[in-house]
């Protein structure tokens, strides 16, 4: 009986010391997003919640083509999907729009 005490004690405190890391990583990044105003995670969210505004706030404007940019990516990957010869097919798209707008 003494056995199967002492075995489920490690058990309790592996469980408390994971619970411990995972309640210390939320309030940290709680903290992060509450108290970090202008850093680059609040100008992404503040990106995105524009696009869906009548009106735009002061954010720099690369952060909206690389929210376009991610989502023309997304939406490749979801028509042609994401093999081999898909890559290649937009791996040469991109090429030849690289070497247009730069000629």
């Amino acid at each position: 009986m003494s056995s199967s005490v002492a075995d489920t004690s490690p058990t309790r405190g592996y469980y408390a010391a994971l619970l411990a890391i995972i309640a210390l990583g939320v309030l940290a990044r709680l903290f992060h997003f509450q108290l970090a105003l202008g850093c680059d995670d609040q100008l992404w969210l503040i990106t995105a919640r524009d696009l869906g505004e009548a009106y735009r706030t002061n954010v720099h404007p690369v952060f909206y083509s690389r929210i376009l940019w991610r989502a023309l990516l997304a939406l490749w990957g979801t028509l042609a999907g994401s093999s081999l010869q898909s890559s290649a097919v937009l791996m040469f798209a991109l090429s030849c729009l690289t070497v247009s707008m730069v000629a």
